[in-house]
Formats: C-alpha cells, structure tokens, sequence
C-alpha cells in the first residue's frame, strides 16, 4: 500500500507539473503576444497606459472648435391697439431675444417700456429693410435671437418684415412664428361676409390710374375682399 501510495503521489505530481507548465507557457505567449500589439498601436488600454513612454510614440494634441449654432427669427404679432392682447408667448420672446428688429422704434419703445422690457432695438422699415437684412442675417449666423415686430399686427402683411424673412430663409435660418393680432383677419372675422373664400389686397395705390385700374380689377373679383385703407 505504501508504495502503491508513493506511486500516485508521483503521477499526480506529474500531471500538476505538466498543467503549470502549459499554463505558464500560455501565459508567456499571451503576453508576448500583447507586448506585440501594444508595439503596433498608437495608444493601449487603461490599464497598459505607461507603455506610450517606453515605446516613444509623437502625441499630437488636437483642439476641436465647434461651430456655433446659428438663431433664429421669431415674427412676433403685436397688439392692433389693444396693448392686453400681447400674448405671453409673445412677451417672453421680446424679453428673451437677442434684439428687436422693429418698423419704428419708437413705437415699439413704448409698448416695450408699458411691459418693463428692456432690450437692444434696431430700425427696419420700408426704407431700409432691403440693405438692413443682410446684416441682420449676419447676426442670427452668429447665433442671435432677433425678434421682428412691425407697428402693429402681424410683421411681413402689408408691413415690414418680408425681405428679412426671405433672406433669412435663404440662409438656412430657421424661423419661427410667434401668432397673434392680424388686422386683415380681425376685420374679416366681424364683418358678416363670407369668410370660406377671400383675397387681401393690402394696401391700393394712393391715387391716380394705377388705383383705379386696381379698384377696377377687386371689383370684378367674387370672392370677398379684404383692402387695406
């Protein structure tokens, strides 16, 4: 029994050492193996990282700048005549814009000033919209929030606004509108003519023979029309 003992301990002695050997042996060639990777690649995991010394690889450091996102223009209806009929919508907007772009700046000044609001106004009206713009444009590019107001009612209808809105479209600018008083509609809603078909001629030529030629042509249309006087 005794040496039948001995003789097991030998061969299990043998089988261990057979196992630890082929364990080292793989352990060696996983390593050498990474050591190999890590040879061929720029840059190693975490826990690897004190080989980028040893293997002298150039780091070059790269500063990313992102673009700035451009703004956007929001048509802001203001009162008719009524200063409560500013939306709160519409006031949040003018008090969180970058600046007001507005047909006269006085009067837009006023209504500012009656709702504590206080931010940068610049003129655009019939006389200057077209060379104004592109400035403006410029600015929402860069980032800026502007808010288009006219004297009263919907920006762009029979009022200033049109030119800045088709520039800014062509420059991608999202635009947005901020809904509310339309004289065109408000006088329509109450005036007991149909209202399933309709055309708005803004305003007519002030005298001569291109308004009676237009008064000419509204005459013969059947739909109800809307004219701005």
């Amino acid at each position: 029994m005794p040496a039948v003992a001995r003789q097991t301990q030998r061969a299990l002695g043998l089988v261990r050492g057979g196992l630890h050997g082929r364990h080292q042996a793989a352990a060696d060639a996983g390593e050498q193996r990474s050591d190999e990777r890590a040879a061929h690649q720029a840059w190693t995991k975490r826990e690897r990282c004190h080989t980028l010394h040893s293997l002298e690889i150039p780091v070059e450091a790269l500063i990313i700048v992102a673009n700035t996102p451009a703004g956007r223009l929001y048509v802001v209806a203001t009162p008719i005549g009524n200063l409560a009929d500013l939306s709160p919508r519409a006031r949040a907007m003018l008090e969180s814009c970058t600046l007001i772009a507005a047909e006269d700046t006085r009067h837009t000044g006023a209504m500012l000033r009656h709702f504590g609001i206080s931010r940068p106004l610049v003129a655009l009206h019939d006389h200057n919209e077209q060379q104004r713009a592109p400035e403006l444009v410029r600015e929402l590019s860069r980032g800026a929030q502007i808010a288009l107001v006219s004297d009263a009612g919907t920006p762009a209808i029979s009022d200033p606004g049109y030119d800045l809105v088709c520039a800014a479209a062509a420059a991608g600018i999202e635009i947005l509108a901020i809904p509310g008083p339309c004289a065109a509609v408000a006088a329509l809603s109450i005036a007991a003519l149909p209202t399933d078909r309709f055309c708005f001629e803004g305003f007519l030529p002030r005298s001569g023979r291109d308004r009676a030629e237009r008064l000419a042509a509204v005459a013969a249309e059947p739909r109800t029309t809307v004219l701005f006087e």
